[in-house]
């Protein structure tokens, strides 16, 4: 019988307010259990923290990275964003989000649907703005003007 179940049916026994002998003395042998198992309980180790009912989901570990692997493909899919600053909104995010909202079993897959995210968000942003330029964009221009003002410099 575990303390937990010893504990009801001392309260469950006490309620009724009916002890007999024979009650009195398993009531006294389930206290002498408890009391025999409390060493045991003090001396035990906490059990590890548990991070989910589903197995496998974690919080972002303090020291996490992007795989290689996600930041290839990265660099291949979303060569508009900036990694460095989505890697920080993402770690900035997940690190204060509370609850099951802030597990993941796998990290880099969660980053990967990141950026996917934040690739759809700048072209509906491009798409509502359309006036707006990206740095890309903008030293894109530059450049193509600094060319062109060498070219038709005679000097």
């Amino acid at each position: 019988m575990t303390s937990r179940k010893i504990v009801q049916e001392m309260n469950r026994r006490a309620s009724q307010r009916r002890l007999t002998v024979a009650d009195a003395e398993k009531l006294l042998a389930m206290i002498n259990e408890l009391l025999r198992r409390v060493p045991d309980a003090l001396n035990a180790q906490d059990p590890p923290p548990k991070e989910s009912k589903q197995t496998g989901n974690h919080r972002l570990p303090d020291d996490w990275s992007p795989s290689e692997d996600i930041l290839y493909w990265a660099e291949a899919n979303c060569p508009t964003l900036d990694l460095n600053e989505e890697q920080e909104k993402f770690e900035v995010h997940y690190q204060s989000v509370g609850g099951a909202r802030g597990l993941r079993k796998n990290w880099n897959l969660a980053f990967k649907s990141w950026l996917l995210n934040a690739r759809k968000f700048e072209s509906d942003r491009r798409a509502r703005n359309p006036t707006k330029q990206t740095r890309e964009e903008k030293r894109e221009e530059i450049t193509r003007a600094t060319l062109r003002t060498d070219v038709d410099d005679p000097f």
